[in-house]
């Protein structure tokens, strides 16, 4: 019986870590000015304009209002809002493009789900885990979420080009998501740059979190030594 507990209290942990990457992934996702940051600070507009009009790309030319009108049409849509077809407003997608995109809309709906389940597993495993006075899980949830900071920035520093497309190849059983500019001239507004500065928010996150489980479980396990001393 101590066994299995002891299993449940580290499974809980695995669930704890699991959760709080997805929830910074989805807060990342949603957290528009972020992008509307780096779309201002990387020249987005101007680039895609000059690249469009070099190639006679048949798309209105861009500005910050249809910027934010495409870029908020996708996030919607990959969000499970607008039905199954990809349509940006004034950007053309290629059937290969709208795919990736429904490929997107899908993981996040998997995402989801996966949190749904997190937490309830969550709630149930600690009333178990107080029960058996077992309250190691935020000491090992924050170990798991440092060592998982440290190996993404040992990889993004090696090579972010080389993680990122591990990342596609991982999650996504196509290459669809590989875009040609000419065709999906949505990827000229979503520079691998983008995605960095994204990735660095999530390891930001992840690792005061697991600091402040670290800290919580220091301050815990003192509270209730000091109960002790007292009886």
């Amino acid at each position: 019986m101590k066994l299995m507990s002891k299993i449940l209290e580290m499974l809980l942990s695995l669930f704890i870590t699991l959760f709080t990457i997805l929830f910074f992934i989805q807060y990342i996702i949603n957290f528009k000015p972020i992008y509307y940051y780096d779309a201002l600070n990387l020249n987005l507009i101007d680039d895609f304009n000059t690249y469009t009009q070099e190639y006679n790309i048949n798309v209105e030319p861009l500005n910050s209002i249809l910027l934010k009108k495409n870029y908020n049409y996708m996030i919607s849509y990959i969000n499970g809002n607008y039905s199954d077809n990809f349509n940006l407003p004034t950007i053309p997608s290629s059937n290969g493009g709208r795919e990736h995109f429904k490929d997107v809309r899908a993981l996040i709906n998997r995402i989801r789900y996966v949190m749904l389940v997190s937490i309830l597993f969550i709630v149930i495993s600690i009333l178990i885990c107080k029960k058996n006075g077992l309250n190691s899980y935020l000491k090992w949830s924050g170990i798991e979420l440092l060592l998982i900071t440290l190996v993404s920035l040992i990889m993004a520093a090696l090579n972010f080009s080389v993680f990122f497309d591990y990342f596609h190849k991982l999650f996504f059983n196509n290459d669809f998501w590989i875009f040609d500019p000419r065709t999906d001239s949505i990827i000229l507004l979503l520079p691998e740059e983008f995605f960095m500065h994204c990735g660095e928010i999530l390891i930001g996150g992840t690792l005061i979190t697991g600091i402040a489980f670290l800290i919580i479980d220091k301050l815990k396990n003192r509270v209730q030594s000091t109960k002790y001393k007292i009886q």
